[in-house]
């Protein structure tokens, strides 16, 4: 095989002329130039390279320097989920809808009046996977950490004070596609006694997982906290930390559903129909999302 390196430009467009690239039979298209450029300008530079039809390979798309003669420098930022998808046009037929994320984190620590001692409790969460040339996504998948789905709900109320007053499918979060994504979940902790504080890292707080092959996005991860009576949201929607709970607070978490795959008008209507009837969705939601266009006026 011929091939070459190729530098990406500022704008996207590949340092070589197309002439001789076409000569090529492997094309690997890098950044090497202002790794530090802004999140938004690098992701779209990214996806211009990508979408060149004779680009073949994305190569170290971090550009971060670990070790060596060069010394260190910190990762390059940009929408990996943007990028990821413009490498899809590659391999349309293997693709499927992007999963909920890496993982849910949620911990709270406290102490604990009637047991006498410190605590820390940490909950993982999975959340919808992505749908697929062959089928719709799974629902309340295993986190990518691991194999577990969650933290065992009886065993933490068992060693903390709390009350797991809700924990049920995310209805609704599936994106649309002619094969749906999966379902996050929702949780509702209550604690019991004590004070405590409340810190997550999660995903998809302001976009929901990206579709595949024209299907929808996921639904976004939904945390509030609900503190004598008062609702707060984090300011980041997905992320935050310290914020102090008391007896009778609440934390709700909805994780993130699946992406679709394929336009959501080709789904089967026997698939539609199963749908509603579980209640997976809402009459409205199928006929927003799923319904097939109807005869034209």
């Amino acid at each position: 095989l011929k091939g070459i390196e190729v530098d990406i430009l500022d704008d996207g467009e590949l340092d070589q002329d197309e002439t001789l690239l076409g000569r090529l039979d492997v094309r690997v298209a890098s950044v090497h130039s202002k790794l530090a450029m802004d999140a938004g300008p690098m992701t779209r530079r990214m996806v211009n390279a990508v979408r060149h039809p004779l680009t073949n390979v994305l190569g170290h798309c971090t550009g971060r320097l670990v070790t060596g003669g060069r010394g260190q420098s910190p990762e390059s930022e940009f929408d990996a989920e943007a990028v990821f998808a413009a490498l899809g046009q590659a391999i349309p037929d293997q693709l499927f809808g992007a999963l909920a994320g890496t993982s849910g984190n949620l911990g709270v620590g406290g102490f604990d009046p009637e047991k006498n001692r410190a605590y820390v409790m940490y909950v993982i969460s999975g959340g919808g996977y992505g749908g697929s040339p062959v089928g719709d996504g799974i629902s309340n998948g295993c986190s990518t950490i691991g194999i577990s789905k969650t933290t065992p709900i009886e065993i933490m109320e068992q060693l903390y004070p709390v009350l797991f007053e809700e924990y049920s499918l995310h209805e609704g979060s599936g994106g649309a596609g002619e094969h749906r994504g999966g379902f996050g979940v929702n949780y509702r902790i209550r604690l019991r006694r004590g004070d405590a504080r409340v810190s997550m890292v999660m995903d998809h707080g302001r976009a929901g997982p990206p579709g595949a092959q024209g299907g929808g996005a996921g639904g976004v991860n939904k945390v509030s906290v609900i503190r004598g009576g008062v609702v707060y949201v984090p300011p980041h929607l997905s992320k935050d930390q310290d914020i102090e709970i008391h007896a009778g607070d609440v934390i709700a978490v909805s994780t993130p559903g699946g992406g679709g795959f394929g336009p959501a008008k080709a789904r089967p209507a026997a698939a539609r129909e199963r749908d509603l009837a579980l209640g997976y969705y809402t009459a409205d939601e199928i006929e927003r999302a799923f319904a097939p266009a109807g005869p034209p006026p």
